[in-house]
């Protein structure tokens, strides 16, 4: 009997589950393939957040600047004083509405207007210096001696005997649950990646070649990744995009302002901007052929 209760209160569960999932409202953006479902009370501004879409705004959310203009049609509160007041009649015929200021009770299509071609006007290009380069990232290929009766060393002690003066005092967990299965595939002819005194990485082969980092540069309305090979120092790739954070103030103030009025201010503008980076390092490593693994 305890069990039959049990399966039913999971039943009861998965119903109640059920149930909120078909509450899900559906908002349809032009530039993504899939709807972002959201609760009805949302902004078409907040499902435009959730579903990584950039819409322009400077005010952070708050009705003031008028430029977060969209074209959504569907099931939406009414017009609010502060679109009222911003959206010309002809903007109000067309459908155009406030990102931040309409709300949506049902199934909507949003169009995200065009803004320009802010991001080809992105500087991607930097100043160069000469330098001497002492990458701390370190490869070393090694061809290591198979176990035998008479040599039981661990993988991890084979590897550390091969290196350079021995010169890794650190390893990190997900790197020493890799090292046994990557030794016996590769038939023991690794590469050993090491930093600042750690072992970082184990990789099958010869890849001593591809070493890659990336820098940014993150500034209120764009982003730029540099991507470098660490062997020569010369810049193999760039990639630029607009920071996705200007959909919550087009300035640093306005975003601490939209910080400090909601709860998980910090956590979504932090979302929004390792986005935008994890583009950027596609893009790069894209362009240059290079594996975004090998950025060190």
């Amino acid at each position: 009997m305890r069990l039959l209760r049990r399966q039913h209160r999971w039943s009861m569960d998965l119903k109640r589950k059920d149930s909120r999932l078909r509450q899900k409202i559906k908002v349809r953006f032009d530039t993504l393939s899939d709807p972002v479902l959201v609760t009805k009370g949302t902004t078409i501004l907040e499902a435009a957040s959730l579903g990584h879409v950039r819409v322009e705004g400077s005010c952070g959310g708050r009705g003031i600047c008028g430029e977060c203009k969209v074209i959504a049609t569907g099931e939406l509160s009414p017009l609010s004083a502060a679109e009222k007041e911003l959206l010309s009649a002809e903007e109000r015929r067309s459908g155009y509405r406030l990102a931040c200021q309409a709300e949506i009770c049902g199934d909507v299509e949003v169009e995200v207007p065009d803004k320009g071609e802010l991001k080809s006007q992105i500087l991607t290009h930097a100043v160069e210096s000469n330098a001497v380069l002492d990458a701390d990232v370190k490869k070393y290929y090694l061809s290591l001696p198979q176990p035998t009766l008479g040599d039981q060393r661990a993988d991890l002690q084979r590897i550390h005997d091969q290196l350079p003066g021995g010169n890794t005092t650190r390893t990190e967990l997900d790197v020493l649950r890799k090292i046994p299965g990557l030794l016996r595939e590769s038939d023991f002819q690794i590469t050993a990646v090491v930093a600042g005194g750690e072992l970082i990485d184990v990789e099958a082969g010869n890849t001593v070649r591809d070493k890659y980092g990336i820098g940014f540069d993150i500034g209120t309305t764009t982003v730029v990744g540099y991507l470098m090979d660490l062997n020569t120092g010369e810049q193999i790739g760039v990639s630029a995009d607009l920071n996705p954070q200007s959909t919550y103030g087009a300035d640093v103030i306005s975003r601490l302002s939209f910080v400090m009025e909601h709860q998980d201010g910090t956590e979504r503008l932090q979302e929004e901007v390792v986005s935008v980076l994890n583009e950027l390092i596609e893009e790069t490593c894209s362009e240059a052929g290079g594996d975004p693994r090998q950025i060190y």
